[in-house]
């Protein structure tokens, strides 16, 4: 197993923190309409939301890669990780994969063009950022560095794509119990 991660976009002011909130919000308005988040505030167990919610992201994520690149990713022991404060990086899926998975992933994007590109992009230093691998120890697998890159790149094309729109609040409106 090679342990990496998903650098999805989080929970501070994402795309993803609003459709937990619009969860939140169309589960506790009242008949006239009426949503006061101070009164249920304590009732919100976003540690629940937050394990469950990366659980479906991820799932909706591999369906994404197999159905765009023909890869089949299991992603294992789902961990999110997130910082103390959201001022210099934001929450992260901490995950396992397989040798043979991460060897396709390899093997597929060592050889797209467009992937190439990011790559070159995100490892070259510039004013404000200092890369921690060349382009060559990235591509060459340093510190099994390369399954992070290519999920970065993965996971901004699907997010940026908007493919991710949950069509169930059910799994948020389950944990608010």
């Amino acid at each position: 197993m090679i342990n990496t991660n998903i650098r999805f976009n989080g929970f501070y002011n994402s795309l993803h923190s609003d459709i937990i909130d619009d969860a939140i919000e169309s589960y506790y308005t009242d008949d006239n309409g009426l949503f006061n988040y101070d009164s249920i505030s304590d009732n919100i167990d976003y540690k629940t939301i937050h394990k469950d919610y990366i659980e479906v992201f991820t799932d909706d994520f591999k369906s994404w890669i197999k159905d765009n690149y023909n890869l089949d990713i299991d992603f294992k022991d789902l961990t999110l990780i997130s910082p103390r404060y959201y001022n210099y990086s934001t929450d992260v899926i901490n995950c396992d994969i397989s040798n043979k998975d991460n060897t396709s992933l390899m093997t597929t994007f060592k050889r797209d063009k467009n992937f190439i590109s990011y790559l070159e992009n995100e490892t070259t230093s510039r004013s404000g950022f200092m890369s921690h691998y060349t382009f060559e120890e990235a591509l060459s697998n340093k510190d099994d560095i390369l399954s992070d890159y290519i999920l970065n790149y993965l996971v901004n094309k699907f997010e940026s794509d908007n493919l991710f729109m949950l069509d169930s609040y059910d799994f948020i409106y389950q944990s608010l119990h």
